[in-house]
Parts: C-alpha cells; structure tokens; sequence
C-alpha cells in the first residue's frame, strides 16, 4: 500500500465501520492531530490507512488488556461490582499502556493528547454504531472498529468513556496550551538544526571560496 505524504491524520485512518470527526482530523485540536502524526512518524510508521490503523488497534487492543490486568488485580470483576475505592479508571489504564510500552508512539504522548486520542477512536465506532453505513458487514470494517467493540463490551457501553472524559477533565482541565508548548518547541527545535545546518553550508562555501585562489597559487609555484 502507498505511502501517503504531507496527509492530515483523518487521512491516514480507514472510514470502515468508523465515523470521525471528520475526513482531516481524528482529534479535534489541531495541533494534537500534529503531535500524535509527528510521533507515529518518529516510530518509523510508513504513513497509510494500513500501517496506522494497525497501530491505532494496537493501542485499543493493549488498553483492554491493561483494563483486565487492573481489574485482576484490584479484585474487580465488571462495572456493577467495581467500589469509588477500587473502580478501574481509563486514566489508569493508559498510564499502565505507556508505562508496558515505553518506546512505542503513544508513549511519547502527553496525558491530554493520548486521553483524547483513545476517547476519538473509541467514539468514532460508537458513532458508527449509532448510524451504521457502507460496508455492514464486520469483516470489512477497520482493525480499530473490531478492537473498539472489544473495549466497549469490557465496560459496558460508551456511557462509561463518556463518563471518564468527565471525570477527566474535571480532575485534568484543558491541557492544550501543554500541547502548544510542546509543538512550539519542537517547532523551535527543527528551526534550530535548519540554522545550524545553514550556517554548515556558509561556512563549506566560504571554505570552498577560499581554496580556489590557495590552489591557483599552488599552481603557480610548481610552474615555476
């Protein structure tokens, strides 16, 4: 499959049995549809609807099993059953994704783009659900729907993410202008080595510049 260059991130995820916010954006910052495409770049992902919908899967599906493990080991069996003390948290769980996967993109992410990251995907196959379209049938659907539907049966409808985005970001607030900062620095970091590489290049043609009359005089003595 083709690489897909200079392409927003909704370009790169397949519409199949998922409904995003729309065709550019799976998030709904900009910037954090910036981050979240840097980083799956930096993990050396060749950017199509394949590789990234691949690693999307990955991430709901490692997620799930981080819900599991956690609820193993608090003693919780499902939602009904689940105390304030105890209940599992979806905060928790990408934690214990980044932690279980340190050098993987997802990793990388901040609390706030990673948050939102797994809440879209999982909400874009909710909206599917809600207003199914062309193709029906699972089987053509993308990697991320079917790991989607996992999750969602593990904790028993989108009420519960919908839940856990409120409790978020009342405990949270708006991380945007983390992400900001963390954009304009890596902004300022690329313009950095772009001066430098320049000033590289000034000073090989200044060198250069000087080496012709230095050779012209070489030249001269050995004729003499």
């Amino acid at each position: 499959m083709a690489e897909y260059r200079n392409k927003a991130l909704g370009s790169l995820v397949s519409s199949a049995g998922m409904r995003y916010i729309s065709k550019l954006r799976v998030l709904g910052s900009s910037t954090r549809n910036k981050i979240v495409l840097k980083e799956l770049k930096k993990d050396g992902v060749i950017l199509n609807k394949q590789n990234v919908d691949h690693e999307f899967a990955a991430l709901v599906e490692s997620a799930l099993m981080e819900l599991e493990e956690l609820r193993r080991s608090e003693g919780t069996r499902n939602e009904e059953t689940e105390s304030e003390h105890t209940k599992t948290d979806l905060w928790k769980v990408l934690e214990k994704v980044q932690e279980r996967h340190p050098s993987s993109f997802a990793a990388r992410l901040s609390d706030a783009t990673l948050f939102e990251l797994f809440y879209r995907l999982i909400e874009a196959r909710n909206k599917w659900k809600e207003n199914p379209t062309y193709p029906h049938e699972i089987f053509m659907h993308s990697p991320v729907a079917v790991q989607a539907d996992a999750f969602l049966a593990a904790v028993g409808g989108f009420w519960w993410m919908q839940a856990e985005l409120d409790i978020y970001e009342i405990a949270q607030g708006d991380d945007e202008d983390e992400d900001e900062k963390m954009a304009a620095a890596e902004d300022m970091e690329m313009k950095e080595v772009g001066e430098e590489i320049e000033k590289i290049k000034r000073d090989q043609e200044a060198d250069q510049a000087m080496e012709g009359p230095i050779q012209e005089d070489f030249d001269k003595m050995e004729l003499c």
